[in-house]
């Protein structure tokens, strides 16, 4: 089964020409619904979507062209029990 994750991931590649044409160089925080908002920097984009959307239920993707975005870093918190 694909995760949120990787469905958005996927969904970044396949739009990655028309993002970058509108938003190169931004962090972008997309949902199932698409581009949430751009952000400058990647810990003003994780705090304003961990704040609004909630974490489990978007990913942050550096905007830029060629294969080299296509690196990704997923992060969860670690609960102790």
């Amino acid at each position: 089964m694909e995760t949120v994750q990787t469905k958005l991931f996927n969904w970044y590649i396949s739009n990655q020409d028309f993002l970058v044409g509108k938003y190169n160089g931004k962090y972008l925080v997309l949902t199932e619904q698409g581009v949430w908002k751009a952000f400058q920097t990647y810990i003003e984009a994780y705090y304003s979507a961990e704040q609004h959307i909630g974490l489990g239920k978007f990913i942050i993707q550096l905007c830029t062209p060629g294969k080299d975005a296509y690196t990704i870093n997923m992060y969860s918190p670690n609960y102790a029990i």
